[in-house]
């Protein structure tokens, strides 16, 4: 049955059982992506092609020489933080991943949705700006999230390489 001819008050009755079953679905895609998300950066090393570009090639050497990240590292060594520091890179580095992956889905199934629902009811140039403007953001917020996760994990290699050569 379409949702356009849905009654909603039909369902009002078994929505208290009904949340808790949607909320179990949605916790276990969120997993299922975030593996999904880890498995991709491992075959893709978004810190490798990401260094591939000039500009983020010149940002590289700056990380690489910077002395204010070493003695950081020494100030967080010395108190016993370190674990705390690197717990909270892998976290966000987890979260942007994901990030990362589901704006892509979402650019993906928008386009989708918007040729299924929407793009018959507009004229030809209407479809066209919406389309565009459907792919120019999503790509854009999926391309920022990706070079994120490409200068943390790198920033996060060079922490560990240089807490090895501290200890």
């Amino acid at each position: 049955m379409p949702l356009k001819n849905m009654n909603f008050a039909d369902i009002k009755e078994w929505l208290t059982l009904l949340l808790p079953v949607l909320f179990c679905l949605c916790y276990t895609l969120g997993i299922v992506i975030d593996r999904l998300a880890d498995a991709l950066c491992m075959l893709y090393s978004p810190e490798k092609n990401l260094f591939k570009i000039e500009v983020f090639r010149k940002m590289k050497l700056k990380v690489l020489t910077s002395n204010e990240d070493v003695v950081n590292l020494r100030i967080q060594l010395k108190e016993g933080q370190l674990s705390k520091y690197f717990s909270y890179i892998k976290s966000r580095l987890r979260v942007l991943r994901g990030t990362t992956l589901n704006l892509l889905l979402l650019t993906i199934f928008s386009l989708i949705y918007f040729f299924r629902q929407e793009a018959s009811n507009l004229t030809l140039s209407q479809t066209i700006v919406y389309s565009a403007l459907i792919i120019i953001g999503g790509t854009a917020a999926t391309i920022v999230t990706w070079i994120s996760v490409a200068l943390i994990q790198f920033s996060y290699r060079q922490r560990q390489k240089e807490v090895e050569n501290l200890l």
